[in-house]
């Protein structure tokens, strides 16, 4: 009989006491030796939770010899968005199924169905920003604190505008967003499908190994509190410094 760790060995109709133990104890032997925090797992700002990455699932998977197989359902919607439902099952090398997991990626995502286009000021992001982990609900804030005036709540939504960060030339500076429909939306549907199947390999990769405890979905999962900064060509002046 196989011996390999595995939620339940290979022939048994249960797992015992001692081997849940050592599954748990070498879950985390290979958190301590093999993987990186950041890398394979990790934290978001302002979300308690340790999330697992994709390549944390992958040497997970690898450590208890666990194989995925996929299935791919795709649902074709207007203006050619398309959703992606991934189902990961998980085999150990013996050929017994594990487990599976269920991931779910759209087109119609905010980060996929929509760009940005980008309002920059002379007003370069205050390094409290940084500070406070990149959160651009604590931006109108730290810009306030260096004397700087932003548009008010009222102004941005009127003009249908967001207010974030973007790189111009080789500085930060803080910009005004709108968004608008991505006009090419099909350059993102293999980004897309690899999102649905990434999911479902996290979520199956938590279910299998039962550490829900240990670890929860991948961070892309949940709002994150900024968007990462692009570069914006200047057009236009938004924020003007109060007079010292």
């Amino acid at each position: 009989m196989i011996k390999e760790l595995v939620t339940m060995p290979v022939g048994s109709t249960e797992l015992s006491i001692s081997g849940l133990k050592n599954q748990v104890l070498k879950i985390q032997q290979v958190m301590k030796s093999v993987m990186q925090e950041g890398v394979h797992y990790g934290k978001v700002p302002g979300v308690a939770t340790t999330f697992l990455f994709k390549a944390g699932a992958e040497k997970l998977c690898m450590t208890f010899r666990l194989l995925p197989k996929y299935k791919v359902d795709k649902t074709i919607q207007e203006k050619g968005h398309i959703t992606y439902e991934v189902t990961c099952e998980l085999y150990h090398a013996s050929g017994a199924y594990v487990g599976s997991g269920l991931g779910i990626a759209s087109t119609l995502e905010k980060k996929y169905r929509y760009r940005y286009e980008s309002f920059p000021t002379k007003v370069e992001v205050p390094s409290a920003w940084w500070d406070a982990g990149r959160d651009n609900e604590k931006l109108v804030k730290i810009l306030k604190n260096n004397n700087a005036v932003p548009k008010t709540a009222a102004a941005l939504k009127k003009e249908g505008l967001e207010i974030g960060v973007g790189k111009v030339g080789k500085k930060w500076h803080v910009v005004y967003k709108k968004s608008i429909e991505n006009p090419d939306i099909a350059d993102v549907y293999n980004t897309v499908i690899k999102m649905a199947k990434k999911r479902s390999l996290v979520d199956a990769t938590i279910t299998a190994l039962a550490v829900s405890d240990m670890f929860t979905q991948d961070p892309d999962t949940i709002k994150a509190n900024f968007e990462e900064p692009e570069d914006v060509t200047p057009k236009k002046k938004a924020i003007n410094k109060k007079k010292k």
